[in-house]
């Protein structure tokens, strides 16, 4: 069999189109892929901000209600206790607070003594009964 020019040149020009038929095929199957996953993303940004903006209004919302509550509610501090033992015990529940649970919200309705419970003697007879190594 005898190939001449005209058979060579048209089994290329075959060759390439093919090709580069291919190639946009495959180009129109990623750029189209790339849309729907875009699609899909916005999708579920568009829910997510939904979520975080119901969040927020419901926040601002509770954050309002314990502001009224708070107005309206009575303080209770024990007889005995300095404003500055309060304001350091309200410090002290704010800053375990902060970093227990950011962004909760929280409220002392009341402050007042521990009871003493035993005396130092009594805590030193209770040690001395409940060591093993004494014995």
């Amino acid at each position: 069999m005898k190939l001449d020019w005209g058979t060579t040149f048209s089994v290329v020009l075959v060759g390439l189109v093919v090709v580069f038929a291919a190639l946009l095929i495959l180009i129109l199957f990623v750029w189209l892929m790339g849309k729907i996953f875009q699609t899909i993303n916005s999708r579920k940004a568009k829910a997510q901000e939904q979520k975080e903006q119901d969040a927020r209004r419901q926040a601002q919302q509770a954050m309002e209600s314990q502001a009224k509550a708070e107005q309206t509610e009575v303080k209770q501090v024990e007889d005995g206790i300095s404003p500055e033992v309060v304001a350091a015990i309200s410090a002290a529940v704010a800053v375990v607070m902060e970093e227990t649970a950011p962004g909760v919200s929280y409220t002392i309705s009341r402050l007042q003594r521990a009871g003493t419970g035993r005396s130092a003697w009594g805590n030193a007879g209770l040690a001395a009964q409940l060591s093993p190594f004494d014995r």
